[in-house]
């Protein structure tokens, strides 16, 4: 069982392989530098970009303005547009299709982003 916690280096000397605490830390290190990573994405792509009106919104829902469903709706259009449902060739224009309707359910859905 000694040997389970050593290997042997192109040397053929013993070395004693990183403990369970610091494989630990490497990895809680390299978790918060993706996330770090993905919020500075994400703050820099979203406060750039300006929402469309809200009549462009439900149009991109496919639903009427006087709809109060619109968790349904979403539901549906995500998946009709979703590219894993979609053929190889229109699976980049499914993704837009599809990061649009987000944004449009993301809006609609809060009250005081609609207005």
């Amino acid at each position: 069982r000694s040997h389970s916690m050593q290997s042997r280096n192109y040397q053929g000397e013993y070395e004693t392989e990183p403990n369970y605490q610091q494989q630990q830390q490497q990895q809680q290190q390299q978790q918060q530098q993706q996330q770090q990573q993905w919020s500075r994405n994400r703050s820099s792509t979203t406060s750039r970009q300006t929402a469309p009106p809200a009549d462009e919104l439900y149009k991109v829902l496919r639903i009427p303005t006087s709809t109060t469903d619109i968790k349904k709706a979403y539901r549906e259009r995500a998946m009709a547009t979703h590219p894993d449902h979609q053929p190889q060739e229109r699976k980049k224009e499914a993704e837009a299709e599809l990061r649009r309707v987000n944004q449009a359910y993301e809006i609609l859905s809060n009250p005081t982003k609609r207005r």
